[in-house]
């Protein structure tokens, strides 16, 4: 683990803010990489990704970006897809 790894630990473990921040900001990055994997795996732009799941393309972009916290059933639909 490098000295940086070490140190988050220890502060999120001391900080019970933090901890809840930097929870919130791992999902957003786990999901921005799950969109973006799915996109890619079906061969489609951000447009036609947004129309797939009938959202704006600035939503798409703000998804992969980790800039919006996304609605549960928005989660579900990307979750789901499986084409």
């Amino acid at each position: 683990m490098s000295k940086i790894q070490d140190f988050i630990k220890q502060d999120i473990n001391t900080n019970p803010s933090l901890k809840e921040e930097y929870k919130k900001v791992s999902i957003s990055l786990d999901l921005a990489i799950l969109v973006r994997k799915k996109r890619d795996k079906l061969g489609m732009t951000t447009k036609k990704f947004a129309e797939y799941l009938e959202v704006s393309e600035s939503t798409i972009k703000n998804i992969e970006a980790g800039t919006m916290t996304v609605p549960a059933n928005l989660v579900s639909k990307i979750v789901n897809i499986t084409r």
